[in-house]
């Protein structure tokens, strides 16, 4: 192949552009609590060029980072870390002499800006045995009934008549249990505990 003086000042060209837009830059550093001055293990730690995610390192057992291989222009490195607020610098290879940067982190951290965490579990409303169904009330329901007996009203499924004639899906005849046991009282004495 014969090299002619228009090819070799083109990859001339290609060749020093390429020295230039890639010069072999690093950084790295500690990443640590700002209070307590204890390393961050597993921090991330991001290089964003013109907005865009470039790479990204997470911090070692010594919360230490390098970020290689970067190129002769302006970035941002973000650092982050869950319970802390993320921090982050601007650095401009095109300006700094030298090739390698030093950044240490100390990240604040959010513990003293959490609230109460109030934990709720819902419970069923009905759950289904082999041969019962348990309604579990809640507190809505409980707080606008005076008794047991007006409860017993709002189930679903349970009717009582003007004669306090109590019926589930149609059937009289329902058997009560008091903490698995079955309550064998006639119903006008069962009505009356229950109102009680």
């Amino acid at each position: 192949m014969k090299l002619t003086k228009k090819t070799l000042l083109t990859l001339f060209l290609l060749t020093s552009s390429a020295v230039t837009g890639f010069s072999q830059h690093t950084i790295s550093g500690l990443v640590s609590d700002k209070n307590t001055k204890e390393p961050l293990t597993s921090a991330n730690v991001v290089l964003i060029e013109n907005g865009k995610l470039i790479k990204g390192v997470a911090t070692d057992l010594n919360g230490t980072y390098e970020l290689q291989n970067l190129k002769n222009t302006q970035y941002i490195v973000r650092c982050s870390y869950s319970g802390y607020v993320s921090d982050s610098v601007m650095v401009d290879f095109s300006v700094l002499k030298d090739k390698s940067l030093t950044y240490n982190f100390a990240l604040v951290s959010t513990a003293e800006n959490l609230e109460a965490v109030k934990v709720t579990a819902t419970v069923k409303q009905f759950e289904q045995d082999a041969d019962k169904l348990i309604m579990n009330v809640d507190e809505t329901a409980a707080a606008t009934s005076t008794n047991a007996f007006d409860l017993l009203k709002k189930v679903p499924g349970v009717s009582i008549d003007n004669d306090e004639n109590l019926k589930l899906n149609g059937q009289g005849g329902v058997l009560f249990q008091f903490d698995g046991r079955d309550m064998k009282l006639p119903w006008e004495a069962l009505k009356a505990m229950l109102k009680g």
